[in-house]
């Protein structure tokens, strides 16, 4: 079992298998933040790409302009 969201576009980062995964902690119980220490601005940027690019194509449909929009 994950402790993650549930939603239908999901990026897990940090280190999963990190001693507090299975704690359900609000506040880390483990010193230094191990399931975190490791994450970048670049990692959580490419993450982020991914993610609406992925609900792009998933919402393809609803992005695009009503034919009627300009009357």
């Amino acid at each position: 079992m994950k402790w993650a969201p549930y939603a239908a576009h999901v990026e897990l980062l940090g280190d999963q298998g990190a001693p507090c995964r299975l704690s359900r902690a609000r506040d880390c119980p483990v010193p230094g933040h191990p399931c975190l220490a490791g994450v970048g601005v670049d990692d959580v940027l490419a993450a982020h790409e991914r993610l609406v690019g992925c609900a792009l194509r998933t919402n393809q449909g609803s992005l695009r302009t009503p034919p009627d929009a300009d009357r």
